[in-house]
C-alpha cells in the first residue's frame, strides 16, 4: 500500500461478501472520506468526488479530533481547547460540504473525537458506508514506525471496502 504507484482498493474478507453488481462506480452510494484537511486528505476527496458525481453518491466527510496525550495546561482546560478545535474543524468542512454541492454531490459531516483510526471505522459501521476514501501521508520508515498509519489501521478496522490514496501520487484528473 506504502509503494504502490495509484490507489489500492482494499476489500477484505467480511462476515457478508462485498458484491458489485453492475456498474462497480455505482456501487458506492456511501462514501465516508476522512480529513484532517491536509493535501492528501484533499487528493482522496477528489477520488472520492470522482465517484460520487456519476451516481449521485453521498460524500460524507469525517474529522477526528484525537485527545493529546499530554495536555499543555493540565486537564481543565481540555474542554475549552476541544470545543475551538470543534469550531475550526466544522467551518473547514462546512467549507468542504459547500465545494461538494457546487460540483453536484450530496455532502455531510461529523467530527468525532477519540482514536482517529477507531471513529472513522466506527463511523463506517454506524452509517453503513460502502467504501472510505482515506489518504496516506505516505511518510518514511522510521516515522512510519513510530506514527503508525491511520490509512493502515483503518484498512484493518474497517466493515467496508477501502481505497487508500497516497499523497504523492500523480494528479488524479476525472475524465
Amino acid at each position: 500500500m506504502q509503494h504502490a504507484p495509484c490507489p489500492v482498493l482494499v476489500v477484505r474478507e467480511q462476515p457478508v461478501p462485498v458484491r458489485f453488481p453492475g456498474d462497480v462506480l455505482c456501487r458506492f452510494q456511501r462514501i465516508l472520506v476522512p480529513t484532517d484537511f491536509s493535501k492528501a486528505s484533499r487528493q482522496a476527496l477528489r477520488y472520492a468526488t470522482a465517484f460520487a458525481q456519476p451516481c449521485g453518491s453521498e460524500v460524507t466527510l469525517v474529522h477526528v479530533i484525537e485527545p493529546s496525550p499530554y495536555p499543555e495546561f493540565g486537564y481543565a482546560h481540555i474542554p475549552a481547547k476541544e470545543a475551538g478545535l470543534k469550531r475550526d474543524a466544522g467551518e473547514k468542512l462546512e467549507a468542504q460540504c459547500q465545494e461538494l454541492a457546487r460540483a453536484g454531490v450530496k455532502a455531510a459531516s461529523v467530527i468525532r473525537s477519540g482514536s482517529a483510526f477507531h471513529e472513522i471505522a466506527e463511523h463506517a459501521r454506524d452509517a453503513s458506508a460502502d467504501v472510505i476514501v482515506i489518504a496516506t501521508h505516505g511518510r518514511g520508515a522510521i516515522a512510519h514506525a513510530f506514527l503508525g498509519s491511520t490509512a493502515e489501521r483503518v484498512v484493518r478496522h474497517a466493515p467496508c471496502p477501502v481505497l487508500v490514496v497516497r499523497e504523492r501520487e500523480h494528479e488524479f484528473v476525472p475524465t
